[in-house]
Parts: C-alpha cells; sequence; structure tokens
C-alpha cells in the first residue's frame, strides 16, 4: 500500500470490511470518516480487490462454522426429544407445568424423512423417485429421439472406401 499516505494498512482493511457489510460507499465514509472520493480511488486498486476477497473468504469461513454449530445443536434437541419425549405445557389446577409426552408418529416420521433427504444430498444420492423410471419405456424414448435426429440429419454421400487384402502370408504379420 502506499508509504506516506495518511491512512494506515488497518484504516485500508477497516474501509474494506465496512464495505462487505455496508455495500455502500457513503456509508463506509460516514462510519470510517475517510472521504468518499478517497474510497472511491482505493477501490480501483488490485489491494482492494485482494483485501475484499480475503474478507469475504473469512466471513465465508465464520458464517460455515457458525451453521455446522447451528446443525449440532439442532440435531441434538431433535434426537433429545425423540429419545425422551418433546416439552408440552400441561394444566395442573391453577398454573401450568411443562411434561415431556412422546412425539407423535407424523412429527417423528417428518423428523425422519428430512433426515435422510438432507443424508442423500450431501452424499450426492437422489431424494425422490421419478416415475417414469421403467427401463423399456425409457428405451422406447430414447429409440424415438435417434430416429427422429436420423430424420432431421441428410446423409451425403461418401463415396466407396476400397480396401485392398494383402497377397501374401508375409504381408499379414
Amino acid at each position: 500500500m502506499a508509504q506516506g499516505s495518511r491512512y494506515s494498512d488497518e484504516d485500508r482493511r477497516t474501509a474494506v470490511v465496512h464495505y462487505c457489510v455496508l455495500g455502500n460507499m457513503q456509508r463506509v465514509a460516514d462510519a470510517t470518516g475517510v472521504p468518499r472520493k478517497t474510497l472511491v480511488s482505493w477501490k480501483q486498486t488490485a489491494w482492494w480487490d485482494d483485501l475484499t476477497a480475503e474478507v469475504q473468504q473469512q466471513t465465508e469461513s465464520e458464517i460455515l462454522a457458525a451453521n455446522e454449530n447451528i446443525i449440532r445443536a439442532a440435531l441434538g434437541q431433535a434426537l433429545d426429544r425423540i429419545e425422551h419425549g418433546d416439552y408440552q405445557l400441561v394444566r395442573t389446577g391453577e398454573d401450568y407445568e411443562a411434561r415431556r409426552v412422546p412425539m407423535r408418529g407424523k412429527d417423528l416420521a417428518v423428523v425422519a424423512a428430512i433426515g435422510q433427504d438432507k443424508r442423500r444430498l450431501s452424499l450426492n444420492l437422489p431424494t425422490s423417485i421419478r416415475g417414469d423410471q421403467n427401463k423399456d419405456e425409457h428405451l422406447k424414448r430414447l429409440a424415438q429421439q435417434f430416429a427422429e435426429l436420423a430424420r432431421t440429419y441428410q446423409v451425403r454421400d461418401a463415396g466407396v472406401v476400397s480396401v485392398q487384402e494383402p497377397d501374401s502370408e508375409s504381408e499379414r504379420s
């Protein structure tokens, strides 16, 4: 970055981070105190693009880690409810009390189906069955498509290619 500049590398990094979050130069100028004109000129440099890519990659990594934590916590809660029952408020006289009751079959089926679909997606396997899986029907459709292709293309006469047979046994080997 430029030597002798009024702004430090940290100032520039702060501006890039603000831009990645705010997406608007005027708002970045207001937040950082760096003039909008300076920010616009910085944005046209190679270091801005490099720093933006670095900040976006770091942010993406943080989001992936947070999502992983959310997924693990949610799966833990789902497993707890499957094993010990879901919470339900039950009236006890004048008050209510939270009690665990077994999950309904429908709810269990939904949890299992969603889990199975997500597992199959993560393994790059199909998650649904198509109605046209009959192999014979599929082959017939392919044959029809090939026939249609053959009709649309004209075959040119390429001529006859002659092939000479070798005269003796020595020429064959």
